[in-house]
């Protein structure tokens, strides 16, 4: 997954849109459909679909029962505070789970920016 050409890369049933962070662990995804198939030679934006964000994990069997726990807990949850669990995979030797695609960025990157204001 470290590869520098991951834009429209097929990943299991989503496509990859491009990194969200430098560790090439967390991704901007769209969810892989027949209209995205036939947006083939369209390009692909966040404007024009539904985005996801996608944080891969190293899959470590000594925390898959902590991490089927969170998720399971993560799926009960519906509050429009709190990022909105969409699926959860394995794949490719790694675990990956899909949230809702908050645009201006994390709760770190916003305590920062006002820490740095003040």
């Amino acid at each position: 997954m470290s590869s520098p050409a991951l834009e429209n890369m097929l990943y299991k049933d989503y496509i990859l849109m491009r990194t969200l962070n430098s560790s090439k662990k967390l991704f901007l995804i769209t969810k892989k459909n027949k209209e995205n198939d036939e947006a083939n030679n369209k390009e692909l934006n966040d404007n024009n679909i539904n985005m996801y964000a996608l944080k891969v994990l190293n899959f470590d069997t000594k925390e898959l029962t902590r991490v089927n726990h969170e998720i399971n807990i993560m799926k009960k949850i519906s509050c429009e505070n709190i990022v909105k669990f969409i699926d959860s995979f394995t794949y490719l030797g790694t675990f990956n789970v899909v949230f809702e695609y908050c645009q201006g960025g994390d709760l770190r990157n916003l305590i920062n920016y006002y820490i740095s204001i003040y």
